[in-house]
């Protein structure tokens, strides 16, 4: 990775769940159905979304996350995050010491495994946030030209982000018509039918947007998610990843969405794409002369993140610009950060992401 490290690198926009919230909330300031819920809210919301024609599955579904919940706490009472990790967690003590729990008898309903959870949690993520826009002050967009909109910004910029959502996705692909392949990563097939075969004119080295946790756009097929779940796929496996805007699969396909909230077994280093992905994120930072984090708060639940930035040791850093409601996140990331970038680099806060679109 070292040999082929993006050099003259600007700036890199960190991107948490506060940015998508932010770029997709009302001008009057109450959060709608085509908000993107904060982690908090994230679990209410997909409890209480409606079914839509021709996707019966979305009830069932529902039903199963509801039924098939281990915990003390309901699973709308947490964040979405924290309540895969326990849930996941919970179901694996169950089945080691007390399998009755899990298999059923007269008094106890069996529980799914830990991969029909998250595939049926998945597909639902993926309807919510398909569901999601930008609001009518065209924030993603606007955010999307300053980050990449010219050849010249993409020769020196690159966007991080641990977001699901496709809202500057869509802005950078339909907009500002960037190749999926250079936008995301150079295997990434146009469907599950395609070639696998890789053409040297499509080989690109430095990915303009980063997606460390997946997105809802990426599809796998199910068995292979399965195997990334359960922790049963070797490190240099290339798995087939396919882009698909339109469709969303039902539960019951063979196909899953790609995306992956930080779990305990942390498929992030054992699967090649996420990788390959997370190496790339950690060289950008390195190399990054300007750093811009918003709505991000590194949260416990994503230790991995927190190491990632905790670890990144770059002297050509001049600036870091910290967008959040929080001004403790100022605190966070300046001792996170500490004796890993230079004393003089400059510190900038805003304490929203509207406010630092309009002055970008």
């Amino acid at each position: 990775m070292r040999r082929n490290r993006l050099k003259n690198i600007n700036t890199v926009f960190l991107l948490g769940a506060g940015a998508s919230y932010a770029i997709s909330l009302p001008i009057k300031g109450k959060a709608s159905e085509f908000t993107t819920p904060l982690d908090i809210t994230f679990n209410r919301r997909l409890l209480n979304m409606s079914p839509r024609a021709r996707k019966a599955w979305i009830g069932s579904s529902i039903d199963k996350i509801k039924s098939n919940w281990i915990g003390a706490q309901k699973f709308e009472e947490l964040g979405l995050e924290e309540a895969i990790i326990k849930r996941l967690g919970n179901y694996e003590l169950l089945k080691a010491i007390h399998p009755i729990k899990l298999t059923g008898n007269s008094k106890t309903k069996s529980k799914c495994d830990n991969f029909q959870y998250l595939n049926h949690l998945s597909h639902l993520i993926v309807e919510l946030l398909s569901r999601c826009k930008q609001n009518t002050r065209n924030y993603a967009e606007r955010f999307a030209k300053h980050a990449l909109g010219s050849n010249d910004k993409r020769e020196e910029n690159r966007i991080i982000t641990f977001n699901y959502d496709v809202l500057i996705d869509d802005v950078l692909l339909d907009k500002l018509k960037i190749p999926k392949n250079r936008l995301y990563f150079d295997r990434l097939k146009d469907g599950q039918d395609a070639s696998d075969n890789r053409k040297t004119k499509d080989k690109f080295a430095h990915p303009y947007l980063l997606k460390l946790h997946g997105s809802i756009n990426w599809r796998i097929s199910s068995q292979d998610f399965e195997n990334i779940v359960n922790g049963n796929i070797a490190s240099d496996d290339k798995i087939p990843i396919w882009i698909e805007r339109d469709k969303i699969p039902d539960p019951e396909d063979d196909v899953s969405p790609l995306i992956l909230p930080p779990l305990p077994n942390k498929p992030i280093t054992e699967t090649s794409i996420f990788r390959y992905l997370w190496q790339w994120a950690f060289e950008y930072l390195h190399e990054a002369k300007k750093l811009v984090i918003v709505g991000y708060s590194c949260p416990v639940t994503d230790s991995f993140a927190t190491s990632m930035l905790s670890q990144m040791y770059n002297m050509n850093l001049e600036e870091v610009v910290i967008v959040d409601k929080d001004s403790s996140a100022l605190d966070k990331y300046r001792a996170l950060m500490s004796g890993r970038i230079p004393k003089r680099t400059v510190w900038t806060f805003y304490g929203d992401f509207v406010d630092y679109i309009e002055n970008h």
